[in-house]
């Protein structure tokens, strides 16, 4: 091998890696897909799905492109649960997020 094949060898590695780095370190993505939303709470897609059609998933999806949910009324579902530490089923989850939405920052 020639030293300017090497070289271009080497440029294409780092722009490999580099792209690869800036992938991870972009900021997480505001939508959530049906496999992470299933990766959060630690079951199946096809679990996922059955919670859902038993209206067991509290935050309204999108249909963007797929299902997809909000990241920030999906980690807010998380943190807000019943008084047994149940997630909050899809009739009583959308009064609580209005409230949760509505809530003033406090100083």
């Amino acid at each position: 091998m020639n030293a300017t094949a090497d070289l271009g060898d080497v440029c294409k590695l780092l722009a490999e890696v580099r792209d690869r780095l800036d992938a991870h370190a972009r900021p997480p993505a505001e939508l959530l897909t049906r496999d992470d939303l299933a990766a959060l709470l630690a079951v199946g897609v096809s679990t996922l799905d059955r919670l859902r059609a038993a209206g067991a998933i509290g935050p309204k999806s999108l249909d963007l492109s797929g299902v997809k949910w909000s990241r920030a009324e999906v980690l807010a579902w998380l943190a807000h649960r019943d008084r047994t530490g149940e997630l909050l089923d899809a009739d009583t989850w959308p009064a609580v997020w209005r409230a949760v939405r509505d809530r003033k920052p406090t100083r």
